[in-house]
């Protein structure tokens, strides 16, 4: 039986013990363990995410480091890759080790809840959070707009307004490890032929590990049904957005228009 977790410091030296033990390449040597420390460790450029399986049946009750995993995420180019390792001792194969770290590795910490029409009640705290934070954090010049009033009550208003104009809205969150919202987006569907892509904000800590595209990517799955017949998706995004006008041409948008917004002091 084994157990999988994220990999502790005092650890590091039989994680690389069974890195090395398990690595088969005849044509070049593994990485020493300074090399594999320095690899593993984030900075502004990778985010580095490591595991370990332990094998809590080995002998003397011992739990045993017989595997690991690592996931090395680009944070300034290439963000919708991801690079993994995943490695099991000789003698330790065929158990479903190997599997195991592999779940640990594609779930990332970050997990997404979809709903279509109200917000969940255990969730419509944060949810407002979310939204409230939309107008403070995504770029807009030098209009000086300060965050939105949203909480429960505008929540609800909203989905009421939404009901009453018969537009359906689909939500996608992701949830953090901790448990914490980390983002949102919405697709609106009128009772026309097209869709509204709306709000999508990630919050500032959980930036720059591809949750914007996972939350409009899975988006897309979970509206199969809506988009079937539909012509297209319309969005807007301040030309300073390259972040998220990048993440928007990834999907298959294509810019048609320019649209001009002035401020003028009274």
């Amino acid at each position: 039986m084994a157990t999988v977790e994220p990999l502790v410091p005092g650890d590091f030296d039989a994680f690389h013990g069974v890195y090395v033990a398990s690595y088969a390449r005849d044509f070049d040597c593994p990485w020493l363990a300074v090399e594999k420390r320095v690899n593993l460790t984030a900075d502004a450029y990778n985010d580095a995410f490591v595991w370990v399986a332990r094998d809590v049946s080995s002998p003397g009750g011992v739990d045993e480091i017989v595997g690991g995993a690592t996931a090395i995420l680009p944070l300034q180019d290439n963000r919708e890759f991801a690079f993994l390792d995943v490695f099991v001792h000789p003698d330790h194969r065929r158990m479903g080790h190997g599997s195991a770290l592999m779940d640990a590795l594609l779930a990332d910490g970050y997990t997404l809840q979809t709903w279509r029409g109200p917000c969940p009640d255990d969730l419509l705290d944060e949810y407002a959070e979310l939204r409230r934070m939309l107008v403070a954090e995504a770029p807009k010049g030098e209009a000086g707009l300060e965050p939105e009033h949203w909480d429960a009550a505008r929540v609800r208003k909203d989905e009421a307004d939404l009901a009453e104009v018969a537009r359906v809205m689909q939500v996608m969150v992701a949830r953090a490890p901790s448990g914490d919202l980390a983002g949102h987006t919405q697709l609106a569907f009128p009772s026309s032929d097209e869709v509204y892509q709306w709000d999508t904000l990630v919050r500032p800590a959980h930036r720059g590990l591809g949750l914007g595209l996972a939350l409009k990517t899975a988006m897309m799955h979970a509206t199969a049904d809506l988009l079937e017949g539909r012509r297209r998706i319309i969005t807007e995004n301040a030309a300073s957005n390259e972040h998220m006008i990048a993440v928007n041409e990834a999907l298959g948008y294509r810019q048609v228009a320019w649209i001009g917004e002035y401020v003028r002091q009274l």
